[in-house]
């Protein structure tokens, strides 16, 4: 019998034929002849029938054959009954959802794929109903190295609509193309409501950049949403690269905007560096996905990009009239060295000379709150100048006053830090001690010549 008919006619019935009386009288021949195929003799149609017959029952039915013999009763007509096909293994791992946050007619479903190829069954109803909106059968190629899972896009039959349940069942179908095994169901949860939007992102800060999204969002049902997952990742790092650029938190449910001021740098050998400064001049993926908390999703991913200004001047502040915010200065060479107590150790503070505003650079601050800038190139005069020191914001973090081309070249309060205590006084002060001195050596000299006068 040919692969047609016998998949028109099925296993049990081919079977049944085989020891009918039309394969004896040639009917059966006919019918396959008049299908176009080649007739078969009875011999031929058992050979290719997948029947397991009890040996007594199989020598009857030869020993019939070869009278001629074709009734159903007597030795030569027992039916030979075939074995039902092996129940396939069940899928594994099955997963279904929604691709887009827009009501669409595709439905995502995936699965694990099998040792070996094989063909599957995805059937799907709305939840709680019988009726199959859609079925569609899938071949599949076996697990290998490069794909573990298989991955298929179902059409339903009208675009879903936002709090849709969906029942998605996936079979395996045996190798004679009808046996099914057991099934794996899970529900597909339509978004609830439409995702976030990105209003804006932004790149701040003159030295180290601070990432700034923004977004809008409402749902019907804000009782359902938790919270935000936000993260920053370097986008297309390079096939060669070794590492990527990445961060990532979780934020509460009121939340509309979020500042990234510190990334991570993970390493292909498994080493992770953490609280980095963002890298300048670098192009970012941003992410602000909301999550739920139950099952079904409150939209999708909103998606932007950004990239990092690269480092640049501050703008000069106004000249300084004095020293603010505990601020020191020496001066070595042409190297002037600042005491910062409002920076932290690690930051970069930018300075200005002044009284003609004259950048000296950025200058990153040291562990004990020091900052050291070059005067090399400055052009500064010999005499008594101010520095002014901005953060990476470009906002003033204090100023004093320096000397360039004079002995020791150090002004503003020392700090000594076993006593708290103050050197190099402030001039004024200085004069005003020594004539307070100076008028208590007076006041002692009169007060012993009047002594002496008296016991005179």
């Amino acid at each position: 019998m040919n692969r047609s008919l016998r998949a028109l006619l099925g296993v049990s019935l081919t079977a049944a034929l085989v020891t009918s009386p039309l394969v004896a009288t040639g009917a059966l021949a006919e019918t396959a002849e008049g299908s176009g195929s080649a007739a078969q003799t009875p011999a031929e149609s058992e050979s290719n029938v997948d029947v397991t017959a009890d040996p007594a029952a199989k020598s009857e039915s030869s020993a019939g054959g070869a009278s001629g013999a074709g009734s159903p009763s007597g030795a030569g007509g027992a039916a030979v009954a075939a074995d039902p096909a092996e129940k396939p293994e069940a899928p594994q791992q099955v997963y279904a959802g929604f691709g887009s946050d827009r009501p669409s007619t595709a439905l995502a479903v995936g699965w694990e794929l099998a040792a070996a190829p094989a063909s599957f069954r995805v059937t799907v109803t709305r939840a709680g109903s019988p009726a199959v909106l859609a079925t569609q059968d899938f071949s599949e190629p076996a697990q290998s190295d490069d794909g573990f899972f298989a991955e298929e896009t179902v059409e339903l039959p009208a675009a879903w609509a936002y709090g849709d349940e969906f029942s998605v069942t996936v079979n395996t179908i045996g190798s004679d193309g009808e046996t099914l095994s057991d099934p794996s169901t899970v529900t597909a949860y339509a978004p609830i409501t439409a995702s976030p939007v990105i209003v804006s992102t932004s790149s701040t800060n003159f030295h180290d950049p601070t990432v700034v999204v923004k977004w809008s969002y409402s749902t019907p049902r804000p009782e359902t949403h938790a919270g935000w997952y936000v993260s920053l990742t370097q986008q297309d790092p390079g096939a060669d690269s070794e590492s990527v650029y990445a961060v990532d938190y979780q934020i509460g449910a009121a939340s509309r905007f979020f500042s990234f001021s510190e990334i991570n740098r993970y390493h292909a050998d498994g080493r992770v560096e953490r609280g980095l400064s963002i890298p300048n001049g670098m192009t970012f993926d941003v992410r602000v996905y909301p999550y739920s908390n139950g099952p079904a999703p409150i939209g999708e991913t909103a998606e932007g990009q950004i990239t990092t200004s690269a480092i640049q001047t501050p703008p000069a502040p106004a000249q300084p009239t004095g020293d603010t915010y505990g601020v020191t200065a020496k001066v070595s060479g042409s190297t002037l060295t600042a005491y910062v107590p409002a920076a932290s150790p690690g930051s970069w503070v930018f300075g200005y000379a002044f009284s003609t505003p004259t950048g000296l650079g950025w200058a990153q601050v040291s562990a004990d709150r020091t900052a050291t800038f070059s005067l090399a190139g400055a052009g500064l005069a010999p005499g008594v100048h101010h520095l002014a020191v901005l953060d990476n914001t470009g906002w003033g973090i204090g100023s004093v006053a320096f000397s360039v081309g004079t002995a020791g070249g150090s002004t503003g309060p020392t700090r000594l830090a076993e006593t708290g205590t103050e050197a190099d006084l402030p001039l004024s002060t200085a004069i005003a001690l020594l004539i307070a001195g100076a008028a208590l050596i007076t006041v002692r000299r009169l007060r012993d010549a009047r002594s002496a006068r008296t016991e005179a």
